[in-house]
């Protein structure tokens, strides 16, 4: 709890709500108490002063790189490890087999919001497992991150054990060595093959060939979007659809799913990532929808020997639907109407963005207990049951919602949920309740 103090008023945090969404773009709600106690105690913990000195330090003077930097490392959450969601790298691979094959230009890759690295390395050595014999400049990766600790420690290529959680063991064998308790360094060869730089993703500095950001194949962009405001997040994927290369790809987490958002691509749903395809210049132009195929068959039987699991089973695209882009119907449930249900189910999804899963968990409940076949609100509680590995309940949420699902239009979209069509949530829901039913 934040001292009961004028300096700390309802207008003054106002004033600090603005200001980081004017400099960061990242959503910070200032009737969040608890979001408004942790920037500042946190911030005051770092500096050795009062909250009320951090507040007035962050509101007066100009804005500043230092503090940027300690806004973001407060706001976002520097939480990562190698192979994480590991479909992403199989897309890469194959990726890269076809440019291979016919020759031409590196494949790129944009590890956007990277946090410690272990993502544009994961690529790396996906890469180097592959294709050991192909030439160093056979494929570019950057990593940037807005945290400038984060990027310092990138760079240093020194973890944990906890960034190996999941992993196979010839992870380590391969390519780290022991650096000191606990630690391990990743070898120079790898390292060597990933750039990382500080961008702050709500500034328009992207897309420029001189930082690596133009004529992209892939750009990972998971876990990231979340932090922003929806003015930013539109601004943002507007930059990374131009950073795109005819036919690239963008990938995100399946809660940042969004027809709206990503209108100039095709969805392939999977149960730990949405990868969107960019069909063309006419899609990058119009912003249109271009049918585009499933995943071909990648190198996945492979990496999955390696690491002794079986590959996971690939979830189809959704198929095209002819006409315009789905419309705003309502679906035709008494939830809709009841004012209650509809500020708890925004409130909820709100929470669920800025990964306040406590909070989101107490108004799904509260929402459930209103409405028990509120299909957004089940949707919802099982995003927050997966995030804190309840699969089992997640499962029966998902599976529930998928059944209320089944009979309304494809084109409806779903109160709660209103940037994803009926038909991209039924698949969305698939991919989540295919893979998720028996683990607990």
């Amino acid at each position: 709890m934040l001292p009961d103090d004028d300096t700390l008023s309802p207008a003054r945090l106002r004033e600090l709500a603005q200001l980081i969404e004017r400099q960061l773009g990242l959503a910070f709600d200032p009737e969040d108490e608890r979001q408004a106690a942790r920037l500042l105690l946190g911030l005051a913990r770092e500096r050795g002063e009062s909250p009320q000195a951090s507040l007035e330090w962050l509101t007066g003077g100009g804005w500043d790189a230092e503090k940027t930097a300690r806004v973001a490392n407060l706001l976002t959450v520097a939480e990562t490890y190698f192979f994480r969601e590991a479909r992403a790298y199989d897309l890469i691979v194959d990726l890269a087999r076809k440019r291979m094959t016919r020759g031409g230009t590196p494949l790129r890759i944009w590890s956007a919001g990277c946090c410690t690295g272990e993502e544009a390395y994961s690529a790396a050595i996906a890469l180097r497992e592959h294709f050991p014999a192909a030439p160093p400049d056979a494929w570019q990766i950057l990593g940037t991150d807005i945290n400038e600790p984060s990027i310092a420690r990138a760079r240093a290529g020194v973890y944990r054990d906890w960034s190996f959680r999941g992993a196979a063991e010839w992870l380590r064998e391969r390519y780290f060595e022991p650096h000191g308790p606990g630690e391990w360094r990743l070898a120079e060869r790898v390292r060597a093959q990933v750039r990382f730089d500080v961008l702050n993703l709500a500034t328009p500095v992207y897309p420029r060939p001189d930082n690596g950001t133009a004529e992209l194949d892939v750009i990972l962009c998971r876990n990231v979007l979340m932090y922003f405001t929806p003015a930013q997040r539109r601004a943002i994927v507007g930059r990374m659809t131009a950073c795109l290369r005819p036919e690239g790809w963008l990938v995100v987490s399946p809660s940042e799913a969004s027809a709206e958002l990503f209108a100039a691509f095709e969805p392939v749903y999977h149960r730990d990532a949405v990868h969107y395809r960019l069909r063309g210049a006419a899609g990058r132009e119009s912003g249109s929808l271009v049918p585009a195929a499933g995943l071909a068959p990648t190198a996945a039987a492979a990496g999955s020997a390696r690491s002794g699991r079986a590959p996971p089973a690939a979830v189809p695209a959704a198929p095209p639907r002819p006409g315009p882009r789905a419309q705003h119907l309502s679906v035709p449930a008494p939830s809709a109407r009841d004012s209650r249900a509809a500020a708890l189910r925004e409130q909820a999804g709100h929470a669920v963005e800025q990964r306040n899963f406590l909070r989101a968990r107490r108004l799904l409940q509260q929402l459930l207990y209103l409405e028990p076949e509120d299909i957004a609100g089940l949707y919802l509680m099982g995003l927050v049951l997966e995030g804190g590995g309840s699969k089992r309940a997640a499962h029966a949420r998902f599976a529930a919602a998928a059944r209320l699902l089944a009979n309304v239009p494809p084109d409806a979209v779903v109160p709660g949920v209103e940037s994803l069509p009926a038909a991209d949530l039924r698949t969305a829901l698939r991919a989540h309740s295919d893979t998720g039913e028996g683990r607990s």
